[in-house]
């Protein structure tokens, strides 16, 4: 009888995952499937909604195969008989959900925003816990997925630090203080290098996750101890905005050039020195992050090249570079970089 109660609950779970999987699936043709005829931004965010309603019910039946754990309960002896592992995958869905599409752009979108900085969060934690438990499987897509919950956690701070540099009110429901950033991200760069000890090439992951981490870091910290200071071009006067762009042309021409013959295919997107001053975080500042994410997103795009990560992460890159507004709002576009000749 015992035994016919545990074939019966791993059915029960394997159904619970195939599930997942197939609602996954559905997500990814709608939202990041560039081969598929576009639909209006309204039908697309209706889509989302639905999808959002239909994890959450997901989640609903989960928690009646694989009831959460009390105190009490021994650790499970693999991670699919596990709650944690459930909810894990069900954040990373969340992640899948509202990370930037190709289809519809949500770095403005502040449900989208708190939504990922909350997923990410939950996501690591629950990772780190399986990690503590001893059931993680160190696995090429377990790396994958949490690289992907740590980008998706540093892009979150990053658009609400972005919107607060611009005065537009911070996307997020509060700001994230120094030690709350300095507990996650080191969690997850942790949980990294405990995953990626089986593959040298994939320890790259740690280091351009520590890069990115350390930048938003800077800018939590900046945005935490000193006021925004808001600094507009002109934009009536075509002259003295000539004369802008060309003081910044000098700034760029000033670039190490050793760095240019590195990096050609960003020879266009030279990063400027603020112009603020150094008491205040001016709109026309770059960000921290902005300045790191330069070498990290031609480190995504040679770990792509080489197969070492998988789609998603590229495309995530690729969308997240996008959303960069290196001129303070105006100023050439970066839609042409050659990062898109893959996809």
């Amino acid at each position: 009888m015992a035994e016919h109660l545990v074939a019966c609950r791993r059915v029960s779970i394997f159904v619970q995952i195939i599930k997942y999987r197939l609602l996954c699936g559905d997500i990814i043709e709608t939202l990041h499937n560039q081969g598929r005829k576009n639909l209006p931004d309204d039908e697309l965010r209706h889509s989302r909604d639905q999808f959002a309603a239909d994890l959450k019910t997901w989640r609903l039946n989960v928690e009646r195969v694989v009831p959460p754990s009390s105190v009490n309960d021994m650790t499970p002896s693999s991670c699919f008989t596990s709650p944690t592992w459930f909810e894990m995958i069900y954040h990373n869905a969340v992640l899948m959900l509202h990370r930037p599409s190709p289809k519809l752009d949500t770095s403005r979108d502040p449900v989208a925003v708190q939504a990922i900085f909350t997923s990410s969060q939950a996501s690591i934690s629950s990772y780190a816990s399986l990690h503590r438990m001893g059931i993680l499987n160190h696995s090429w897509l377990t790396l994958q997925a949490l690289f992907m919950a740590g980008l998706s956690y540093v892009y979150a701070v990053t658009m609400h630090c972005q919107a607060n540099r611009r005065q537009l009110g911070g996307l997020l429901n509060k700001n994230p203080s120094t030690m709350e950033v300095i507990s996650d991200t080191r969690t997850c760069s942790n949980i990294l290098v405990a995953v990626s000890e089986r593959w040298k090439s994939l320890q790259r992951c740690v280091d351009i996750f520590n890069r990115l981490s350390d930048a938003i870091l800077i800018d939590v910290i900046k945005f935490s101890t000193t006021p925004i200071n808001a600094t507009h071009l002109p934009t009536n006067d075509s002259g003295n905005r000539d004369e802008q762009y060309r003081d910044r042309s000098e700034l760029a021409a000033e670039t190490n050039s050793n760095d240019l013959v590195q990096h050609p295919q960003w020879n266009h997107a030279s990063y400027l020195q603020p112009m603020g001053t150094d008491r205040v975080v001016s709109s026309l500042s770059p960000l921290a992050i902005e300045n790191e994410f330069r070498g990290s997103a031609f480190d995504l795009q040679q770990m792509y090249d080489q197969q070492q990560v998988d789609m998603s992460v590229y495309r995530f890159s690729q969308a997240w570079f996008d959303s960069f507004d290196f001129y303070g709002g105006i100023g050439p576009q970066l839609n042409d970089i050659t990062m898109g000749t893959h996809l």
